[in-house]
């Protein structure tokens, strides 16, 4: 049996991938930049390459603060809507609904991740709604078909 919804649901796992890694980059961009290193001997193997001069870190610290939480949230939530999604593609060859919930997740998250990196209530909340509501309907649609 050919499973044509896992091509659509690897390129979502890719994309939260390279999601992750960007905000990787951006953490680590914040860290070096207003040199807020995670650890005592990252600022002393690192204090050679940082900007002299006292600048202020607070607006630094909130976002960094900020991407943590964005990585916290994208772990409690991306890993079981992947999880349901793929019992999805095992069960179902519906791939216009597949693809649907799939896109929707997915383009959710991200604006998640962006309106809460730029601090843009209520855009967060609804990013964060409608990725919820479309893990909802898509576990239900999972478990009428394994029934």
């Amino acid at each position: 049996m050919e499973q044509e919804l896992l091509k659509p649901w690897i390129l979502l796992v890719a994309a939260f991938l390279a999601k992750s890694i960007l905000l990787s980059f951006y953490q680590v961009w914040l860290r070096f930049r207003y040199k807020l290193y995670a650890a005592e001997e990252d600022q002393h193997l690192f204090e050679v390459f940082a900007k002299k001069g006292n600048q202020d870190t607070s607006y630094a610290e909130r976002k960094l603060k900020r991407s943590k939480k964005c990585w916290q949230n994208d772990l409690e939530s991306i890993p079981l809507f992947l999880f349901i999604s793929l019992g999805f593609v095992l069960l179902n060859q519906d791939y216009f609904w597949g693809v649907v919930y799939m896109t929707i997740y997915g383009v959710s998250r991200a604006l998640h991740t962006l309106f809460y990196l730029l601090e843009k209530q209520p855009y967060r909340g609804i990013a964060w709604d409608t990725s919820l509501v479309t893990s909802i309907v898509i576990t239900i649609h999972t478990l009428v078909l394994a029934l």
